[in-house]
């Protein structure tokens, strides 16, 4: 498996990383995992799983469960996902005020 990195150009998505870490090793599919008393519904998991949703403290809580691990991996790699886009977004605006500043006026 290829290590990805969370910071940088192009964050992954926690959804990607819990199918590559956590689903595939297991064998199992999605939809195995949510009739297996998982408490996630299969689109909520669809959903995370392709990057459509957040990973929330139920999710979370409910994937820790599954794969008798601590929520928290869960939680961070969220956290991870989001400080990745805010740093972004913060970098293309320090870009945009430095190329209005070195505008001729």
């Amino acid at each position: 498996m290829t290590e990805r990195k969370y910071f940088g150009e192009s964050p992954i998505h926690p959804g990607i990383l819990i199918r590559e870490r956590f689903i595939v090793p297991s064998g199992k599919k999605p939809a195995d995992l949510c009739r297996d008393q998982s408490g996630i519904s299969e689109p909520q998991l669809s959903k995370v799983l392709n990057g459509k949703a957040k990973v929330t403290a139920e999710i979370a809580r409910n994937l820790g469960h599954i794969f008798n691990v601590s929520p928290m991996i869960f939680l961070e790699l969220q956290n991870r996902y989001d400080l990745s886009l805010a740093e972004q977004k913060a970098q293309l605006r320090e870009r945009e005020v430095r190329r209005n500043m070195e505008r001729p006026a």
